[in-house]
């Protein structure tokens, strides 16, 4: 990953889905909120996911809380 652009990093593939850097953004939320386990503290705040939609318990609208919350950023930033 070391040797990607921006460019590439940020690259939705053909077909549509995931960059890069949404994949990674993605794991670096998850593993917020593993942290957030260990240490006493809300997992949604953690993760910057609004309460309402944790509670909902539906990865998928928590994902898609997380990929807008990334989706603006740099990939290198």
């Amino acid at each position: 990953l070391i040797d990607l652009d921006p460019h590439q990093l940020g690259a939705i593939p053909a077909g549509g889905g995931w960059s890069i850097k949404d994949h990674l953004a993605h794991l670096a939320v998850w593993v917020s909120s593993a942290a957030a386990i260990v240490a006493g503290e809300s997992r949604p705040a953690a993760m910057g996911v609004d309460e309402g939609v944790w509670a909902e318990h539906d990865e998928d609208a928590i994902n898609a809380a997380i990929e807008a919350a990334w989706r603006d950023r740099p990939a290198l930033d």
